[in-house]
């Protein structure tokens, strides 16, 4: 279950990516997004979030993990890995019989190396969690495809960067060069080759579950791929 995913409050781009409600000309307590993670007031707004779910689903048999944000390293703020450390332990706190977990953006860029390198072995942080595409538009060769290769590799890595801590392939699939959209191609692909491969290519590389595909309705229910599951399991 994420928490959140907010980018940005008020930019127009990527407006499916703002939440200005916690400006403080919305009444928020956050003066720009830097203030929203190293705020005391926003922190404990924050936690009185975390209050309302705990009540509500602590040790729900349903939710195998509580993440904080979707690929926090998306906004442009600065202290989100100090608050990250924290908030993993607030979690933990709420959810003590419950995986706790951060992700990042996509590793398609050796300028990601390092924080990936953090998050590994990050303490509090329960599993290790990659999220990698096929991108022609990416610096990292390895994201061109093929996708059994840079699903596999982003786990090997991660591995080493940790060794004994659980990986997950956390979001996978293809894109248009740069994240522009879902892959052109994803048309064609009616045998689910580029979800099998999401599938089982992490779990054979050391990972501790199937890698998970992002784009639901644009390729896997509109070429009806369930049969991937099945195989899998």
């Amino acid at each position: 279950m994420t928490l959140e995913h907010f980018r940005h409050f008020f930019r127009e781009e990527q407006k499916w990516a703002a939440k200005p409600l916690h400006h403080v000309s919305q009444g928020g307590p956050a003066a720009d997004e830097s203030d929203f993670f190293s705020g005391q007031s926003s922190r404990e707004q924050f936690k009185h979030k975390l209050d309302w779910f705990a009540e509500r689903y602590a040790d729900h048999p349903n939710v195998f993990a509580w993440e904080l944000w979707n690929e926090i390293n998306a906004v442009r703020a600065q202290g989100w890995e100090d608050w990250t450390a924290v908030m993993l332990g607030e979690l933990r706190k709420r959810f003590p019989r419950t995986l706790v977990t951060q992700s990042l953006g996509s590793y398609d860029t050796d300028r990601v190396r390092e924080k990936y390198r953090w998050l590994a072995q990050l303490q509090g942080n329960d599993f290790a969690q990659v999220h990698r595409y096929l991108d022609l538009g990416a610096s990292l060769e390895v994201c061109h495809g093929p996708v059994d290769r840079l699903a596999a590799e982003a786990v090997k890595e991660l591995l080493v960067l940790n060794p004994g801590k659980p990986v997950v392939l956390a979001e996978s699939g293809a894109v248009e060069p740069g994240h522009t959209g879902p892959f052109k191609l994803y048309v064609k692909d009616k045998a689910g080759i580029i979800l099998h491969d999401v599938l089982f290519a992490p779990f054979f590389a050391g990972a501790a579950g199937p890698g998970q595909i992002w784009h639901w309705d644009q390729y896997v229910a509109a070429n009806n791929l369930w049969f991937q599951f099945k195989r899998f399991a």
